[in-house]
């Protein structure tokens, strides 16, 4: 775990700090994510660098549009989905779970004439099936309703 330290004008540097029990309301009670929540994290990160790799192309081939808009729109909203993933937000959990469904069905309905769109239902299959079915990621979003990890209910 690191420390801020403090500089002789009395000034904190920024370092990251893994959360503790000490944290906000809304946060997780631990310091480090399980494996399966980083995983989370990583695909929706990928899909944030996708997006906005789409709209910078698109910016450049075409200047910017309606397309290009969403895209960076889409890639903004899945940087911020890891970043609370990470944090331990229990809507970010929630948020997880709707858009990997909307992946899945997104990707089934377009499957006919798309067929890249198997990769958006094996993501969206993957971010669903990591924030929801293992025992440690339940537990680390789990905070919201009392539960703390180690708890007698959890262990």
């Amino acid at each position: 775990s690191y420390e801020h330290k403090v500089a002789k004008n009395n000034f904190a540097a920024p370092v990251w700090r893994p959360l503790t029990t000490e944290t906000t309301e809304g946060m997780a009670t631990t310091g480090k994510p399980p494996a399966p929540v980083v995983g989370a994290a990583v695909i929706s990160g990928l899909f944030g660098l996708i997006f906005v790799f789409a709209g910078i192309v698109t910016v450049a081939s075409s200047g910017f549009n309606d397309a290009t808009g969403m895209s960076l729109l889409f890639g903004a909203v899945f940087f911020g989905l890891t970043w609370t993933l990470l944090r331990g937000s229990r809507a970010a959990q929630v948020a997880g779970i709707v858009i990997g469904t909307l992946l899945v069905v997104s990707g089934v309905v377009q499957l006919a004439t798309r067929p890249g769109a198997v990769l958006g239902i094996v993501l969206g299959a993957a971010l669903v099936a990591l924030l929801s079915v293992p025992r440690s990621a339940r537990e680390y979003f789990d905070h919201g309703r009392g539960a703390r990890l180690g708890s007698p209910s959890h262990s």
